[in-house]
């Protein structure tokens, strides 16, 4: 693979026995020379600058540019896509619900489409669609399978509690 330091990568984790795409994350140079090493998947989290791997963090430094032309597909068993809305979402850590002071919620990882447009980022906590509380991502799939027209998000930005209005496909 090939690419600028500090560029960063889309990682697509797929099934590997079905091929359904589980998540969308990022791979910076450093994570992707962890995973090629270790056979076990790192990513970098763009809204907390840090790599992660089962939950473990630690700081790094990137430089965010352009998309490269290749893409990294990783073969996993879970992962958290929610593509009705366009988004890429992860579980919570148990330290970082401690940290943010919430009980549920799935942080989101990229945001495109009808959530992009809706002012989705990422680094926003998913707390609850259409008033019911998100804890998992499978609640979030849950709610927005059966949602139709406008779906009411209710998101933590930082210090903030915010809806959003995304229109469902």
């Amino acid at each position: 693979m090939t690419g600028r330091q500090g560029d960063l990568r889309a990682a697509v984790v797929q099934d590997a026995g079905s091929g359904r795409v589980l998540m969308l994350a990022w791979m910076d140079d450093e994570a992707l020379r962890l995973t090629r090493e270790t056979g076990e998947a790192h990513f970098f989290s763009r809204s907390r600058q840090a790599l992660w791997h089962k939950g473990a963090t630690r700081n790094v430094s990137a430089t965010i540019a352009e998309w490269p032309e290749e893409r990294v597909a990783v073969a996993g068993e879970r992962g958290p896509r929610a593509g009705k809305l366009g988004l890429a979402v992860r579980p919570l850590s148990e330290a970082e619900r401690r940290d943010l002071g919430v009980e549920g919620g799935v942080m989101v990882e990229a945001a495109e489409g009808a959530a992009a447009a809706a002012g989705m980022r990422p680094g926003d906590v998913i707390l609850a669609v259409n008033g019911e509380n998100v804890k998992s991502v499978e609640d979030l799939r849950r709610l927005t399978a059966k949602a139709k027209g406008n779906v009411a998000v209710l998101v933590k930005r930082e210090d903030s509690r915010i809806y959003l209005p995304i229109r469902v496909g």
